[in-house]
């Protein structure tokens, strides 16, 4: 009995960790806080994988869609007079660099998209579709000026296990937000 009732309390705790960890809570970076609505079954971790920020789908046959997020304190940068659809050549260069030395193929670049997001300004966006072996996969970078700051967004995933995905992603971009650390925070 003393079995069942201790796990009934690890499953009521572990139920109310995921809905709050799910929550629009505020993350704190070392340059700024920043805030996303994450599905339930998403989780988020700082300092992985060389991003200050890396939010993660749920596990599909050992694959997951990664949300990378780096807030950089470069406040005058070249795009802002260029704009992003000038650097297309530079991002398809360096991918094919990058491809190149994993020994994978690039199937096809998405073209440049200036978008925006429910809290911030103006979005830009790049995206291609490789392969590293047999398997396919979908990255895309976002570049957007929040609270006088430069962020890189970078979503990837395998295109065979999360096609039909890219709503929801698209919805949790949707939800960025951030505050400088600058300012007061609440």
């Amino acid at each position: 009995m003393k079995r069942i009732v201790a796990l009934a309390i690890c499953l009521l705790c572990n139920g109310i960790i995921q809905k709050t960890h799910a929550s629009d809570s505020w993350i704190e970076l070392k340059r700024a806080h920043v805030s996303f609505e994450r599905p339930e079954n998403w989780k988020s971790f700082k300092d992985l994988l060389g991003f200050p920020l890396v939010l993660v789908g749920p596990m599909k046959k050992g694959a997951r869609i990664t949300v990378g997020i780096t807030p950089s304190d470069i406040k005058d940068y070249p795009y802002k007079k260029d704009g992003f659809k000038n650097s297309l050549k530079t991002y398809k260069d360096d991918a094919k660099k990058w491809i190149s030395t994993k020994q994978g193929n690039i199937n096809e670049f998405f073209p440049y998209k200036k978008t925006s997001w429910k809290n911030t300004g103006d979005v830009h966006s790049y995206g291609f579709r490789y392969n590293l072996g047999k398997v396919a996969f979908v990255e895309r970078s976002y570049y957007l000026h929040c609270q006088e700051q430069l962020f890189h967004i970078k979503t990837l995933y395998r295109e065979k296990l999360f096609r039909g995905e890219e709503k929801r992603i698209s919805s949790v971009l949707d939800s960025f937000n951030c505050k400088s650390k600058v300012r007061s925070f609440q």
